[in-house]
């Protein structure tokens, strides 16, 4: 016989499908948001100065290479920028976020956008290693709560960083708008 035979859709539905739905929705609206302006950063600094195509943002989508591959986006967005500002020091308008990334901050976005990167991806790291330790060990009530509230944490603090690094990037891309619209 056929086990699946006595099976209805009630036995199969999820009641909380709805809810999964949602959050789903509630990650992938922001995400797209912020992917797109990570490609509007990247469409805005000459092709010469590009150290990746702007439609390679959208590979962070993909479920697990996405997490590794935000590193390279943070990465090669603000060699990007910071190319892009230096060939454009030699103009008096530009002359002044030209100077700043001259005089130090030859990468301009890299730092908080490294701090998210790696905040995202550690608390699953850590989420993963605990879920292994337990079937190990068995629970310890203590080490549960500790490291729970230690995910919890560092998850906050990478929202919080992605937050500032998505208005960081769009100032940026502003800059360059307007910069492309003062040499045309």
């Amino acid at each position: 016989m056929n086990p699946r035979a006595n099976v209805s859709i009630a036995d199969v539905y999820d009641p909380h499908y709805g809810l999964q739905l949602i959050l789903l929705l509630c990650f992938l609206v922001p995400a797209i948001l912020f992917l797109f302006t990570q490609h509007r950063t990247l469409q805005r600094i000459k092709p010469e100065n590009r150290s990746m195509l702007p439609s390679l943002v959208w590979l962070q989508l993909i479920p697990v290479l996405g997490q590794l591959w935000q590193f390279f986006v943070v990465a090669r967005i603000s060699d990007s920028i910071g190319r892009e500002m230096a060939s454009r020091n030699e103009h008096p308008v530009f002359g002044a976020d030209a100077l700043i990334v001259e005089q130090g901050i030859k990468r301009p976005t890299k730092g908080i956008g490294l701090a998210y990167c790696i905040l995202t991806v550690i608390p699953f790291l850590l989420s993963a290693g605990l879920e292994i330790a337990l079937l190990r060990s068995g629970s310890t009530e203590d080490r549960d709560v500790f490291m729970s509230g230690l995910i919890g944490l560092l998850m906050i603090a990478g929202v919080i960083c992605w937050v500032i690094y998505w208005v960081l990037l769009g100032a940026w891309a502003r800059r360059l708008k307007n910069r492309l619209r003062m040499t045309s």
